[in-house]
């Protein structure tokens, strides 16, 4: 067993890696939903899907090759939980992950750090309805306030009619994805203690599967409130998506409504990958805090990567230098982000009704929001 100073750097060293690797990957979400628009916001979360799968797929095979307990641990793995039942949160987790790209590419920066936390609360609720989960007062105020930090991001400038409140319809989207990932991350809490699965193959069985359930969503697109996309017209849509992504700077990029504003960036597939890998290694550093740490610790690594992410869609040069609009700064959204924040650390201080979940968390445990699969809300979510 590792020694207890070695344990406490490792995971100090993981919750900063966590933090770093959370704030990137937001950042270049934002670069990313803008350099494709909203006519490939389909062939795009296709994209991303498949290049997280295989990093999760090259990780497992390099450990099977080196460990044989690790084989092991994924035949034990697949006996307790077989494939086949983690359809469920697979559905989930594409119902979150298309939501997302549709509400994505319409909604500013710094809102889509505050929408994304309310996850928290949706957890708790679904925990407790469940799961049978007991939280104490202190965490039912803290999730409420994730939510009324969120809230008081987005509300004072839709009511004050501001140039932000254009936005507010694709915001309730990318607002209501916080629902199935929250149900998916409860099952996955089921998963864990139930068949004390490994990291890896609860990652690579869920996302795979969600690679295919997602086409299931694709009508949806052909729907008024999200883009209105002619179905016919999908072949050329996902050509031109995959000409984005390698790229082509003659290939047009358009708005949500139609209207082309501007072509692709020949820097389109380094902002992808960049997207892919930081969140991928940022939600793998979280699950590792689930693993051998505690909820708790998971729940202050996402509260720090709350506020450095907001603050940096607020800075005009940073956000000049990657390509992106920078969000003004408003005492609301301020507000909002100490909320969020304070309701985060209020969730992470657990009273006596948990004690024995932060205990048992280095083995089965994993009771929080984070999505250990495929999305693209990533802070809360690993992309």
């Amino acid at each position: 067993k590792m020694p207890l100073s070695r344990q406490r750097l490792v995971l100090a060293a993981l919750v900063v890696a966590s933090v770093v690797f959370h704030v990137i990957s937001a950042v270049a979400r934002k670069v990313m939903y803008d350099a494709y628009g909203q006519r490939y916001i389909f062939p795009r979360g296709q994209l991303t899907n498949l290049m997280y799968n295989m990093w999760a797929t090259f990780v497992i095979i390099g450990r099977a090759v080196a460990s044989p307990d690790f084989r092991q641990a994924l035949r034990t793995s697949a006996r307790r939980f077989h494939p086949c039942r983690l359809l469920i949160p697979a559905l989930l987790d594409g119902l979150g992950n298309f939501l997302d790209s549709v509400g994505g590419p319409n909604v500013p920066g710094s809102w889509t750090v505050l929408l994304g936390q309310s996850t928290v609360f949706f957890t708790m609720l679904f925990s407790t309805i469940l799961l049978s989960a007991r939280f104490s007062g202190r965490q039912v105020v803290g999730a409420a306030l994730t939510i009324l930090g969120a809230c008081m991001a987005v509300l004072p400038e839709i009511l004050a009619g501001t140039p932000l409140a254009r936005h507010v319809g694709y915001a309730l989207i990318f607002f209501a994805a916080d629902v199935p990932q929250a149900l998916s991350a409860v099952y996955k809490d089921f998963a864990f203690k139930r068949g004390d699965l490994d990291v890896f193959y609860l990652t690579a069985c869920v996302s795979w599967v969600q690679l295919l359930v997602t086409w299931c969503y694709l009508p949806l697109l052909s729907l008024p409130a999200f883009g209105g996309l002619d179905l016919a017209s999908l072949p050329a849509v996902l050509a031109d998506g995959a000409s984005c992504f390698v790229g082509d700077t003659s290939t047009p990029v358009y708005d949500s409504t139609g209207s082309v504003t501007g072509y692709c960036s020949s820097f389109t597939t380094a902002i992808t990958f960049t997207f892919s890998l930081t969140g991928f290694a940022g939600g793998i550093c979280q699950l590792f805090i689930m693993k051998f740490g505690s909820a708790s610790l998971y729940a202050l690594s996402s509260a720090l990567a709350v506020p450095i992410t907001n603050v940096c869609f607020s800075v005009p040069g940073l956000m000049q230098r990657v390509g992106i609009q920078a969000t003004p700064f408003s005492w609301s959204n301020a507000v909002g982000v100490v909320l969020v924040v304070t309701g985060f650390v209020l969730y992470a201080l657990k009273g006596p009704l948990n004690a024995g979940v932060a205990a048992h968390s280095s083995s089965s445990d994993k009771i929080s929001h984070i999505d250990s699969t495929n999305s693209d809300c990533s802070d809360g979510q690993v992309c």
